[in-house]
């Protein structure tokens, strides 16, 4: 099928489980992602103040977007990183986020890896990591994306019934950064040719947040499966989320064969990856803000193993069920 990637990047795409296409989005289209971030960051900053006057002083209305979060969440950091965000969803339903979520030249892209496919959907997940400065929390273990529930702790739906619903045909998982990404930025890293090793054994690693606490918190000995992970999450009624990796010997076994590719990028280059792709995310060591988002399109007809459901974002025998104006998509719900 014609697109916007060449023969090569398909084949990279294919080969690899990766690509990274350079110079994908244009200067406008990153620019009004990076508004609209500004503007989640504001209604965060707005909501803490209201819980707890005061909390966040300096709006810091002066830096640029690259410090900006970091400026103003310097203090929280110390003093109560459990209110740090750590990444934005159901805030992302703002107007400026719609010229990348439903980019045309992105979604024919798509449709370049997925032919087969006649109805995608926007996968209900997409999501904005504003990772600070040697901030623990925002480290990334490694991880297939299959290999993980919604609440990030070990995914338990049959393998089978995964690889089909988020295999080499029915999704395409996709990164951008709004800042310069290299290694000091805490770039991604991904093994190549590990999708082709299927859905590989996962282990809970810890709690990404556990509500009451001021800190990121270790796994109990009492959570070494996976029903003592659903007490925790009946417990804390969703609110905690997990850190779930791939098992250390499967990735050591894999990083003795191939060398891990750093995921370095400039703003308006597009990361097009598998689903079943080993990636983590490392620690950010710069003076910046790594701003990304991440987000994935899947084969409509198939099932997300989540309660939400997504968007509908280009379909051939149903058009109108796509959302078709940023304004629209600022007032649709995150579904």
């Amino acid at each position: 099928m014609a697109g916007p990637l060449s023969a090569e990047e398909v084949a990279a795409y294919d080969r690899d489980g990766f690509v990274i296409v350079r110079n994908f989005f244009p200067a406008e289209v990153v620019e009004s992602v990076r508004q609209g971030l500004t503007e989640v960051m504001e209604d965060q900053i707005d909501r803490i103040n209201a819980e707890t006057p005061g909390a966040l002083p300096d709006k810091a209305e002066g830096s640029p977007f690259e410090t900006r979060f970091m400026d103003v969440f310097s203090t929280l950091v110390k003093t109560d990183p459990s209110r740090v965000p750590l990444a934005f969803r159901p805030e992302l339903q703002k107007a400026q986020l719609y010229s990348i979520l439903y980019n045309q030249k992105l979604l024919d892209a798509v449709q370049q890896l997925l032919p087969s496919v006649s109805e995608l959907r926007l996968f209900p997940n997409y999501t904005s990591r504003p990772k600070l400065p040697q901030f623990e929390p925002h480290r990334v273990v490694w991880h297939q994306d299959a290999g993980l529930d919604h609440r990030g702790a070990p995914n338990s739906q049959p393998v089978d019934a995964r690889l089909d619903a988020f295999g080499r045909d029915a999704m395409v998982n996709v990164w951008t950064g709004f800042v310069p990404v290299g290694r000091k930025e805490g770039c991604m890293l991904m093994i190549p040719g590990t999708q082709r090793l299927g859905c590989v054994e996962h282990t809970l690693q810890g709690l990404a947040r556990d509500p009451g606490a001021a800190d990121v918190k270790a796994v109990p000995d009492t959570m070494a499966d996976n029903a003592n992970v659903e007490e925790y999450s009946k417990k804390y009624q969703e609110k905690t989320t997990f850190t779930t990796s791939i098992r250390p010997d499967i990735v050591e076994a894999q990083l003795g064969e191939k060398e891990a590719v750093p995921i370095e990028t400039n703003p308006g280059d597009v990361v097009l990856f598998q689903n079943l792709t080993f990636h983590c995310g490392t620690t950010n060591t710069s003076e910046v803000v790594r701003w990304s988002l991440d987000w994935r399109y899947q084969d409509a007809t198939k099932p997300t193993h989540r309660p939400p459901q997504g968007h509908i974002v280009r379909s051939a025998t149903a058009p109108d069920k796509v959302i078709a104006s940023a304004e629209a998509w600022a007032a649709a719900p995150f579904q």
